[in-house]
């Protein structure tokens, strides 16, 4: 997760999992904590908000838990279940 900023106000990142409440990932501050490296595992649909004036850039990957030799899932679409706010 980076951060781009010329201010000096806080970002906050929270993310929504199904139906629980709302986590806060991390609070970004532009010259002190520009990024933030995190190591999330989510099975169920996912929304992402971000508060704060900043532009924050997520980077990830998507694991799929099918067969990987099985021919007629690997010709599926893939939907990926993360959503922002």
């Amino acid at each position: 997760m980076g951060l781009e900023s010329k201010g000096k106000k806080r970002t906050v990142v929270k993310c929504e999992v199904g139906d629980r409440p709302e986590l806060l990932l991390c609070s970004l501050i532009p010259g002190v904590l520009e990024s933030c490296s995190l190591d999330l595992h989510f099975d169920e649909e996912v929304v992402f908000t971000v508060s704060g004036d900043a532009s924050v850039h997520l980077t990830g990957y998507y694991e799929s838990h099918e067969d990987h030799y099985d021919s007629k899932a690997a010709n599926d679409n893939v939907s990926y279940p993360l959503k922002f706010k």
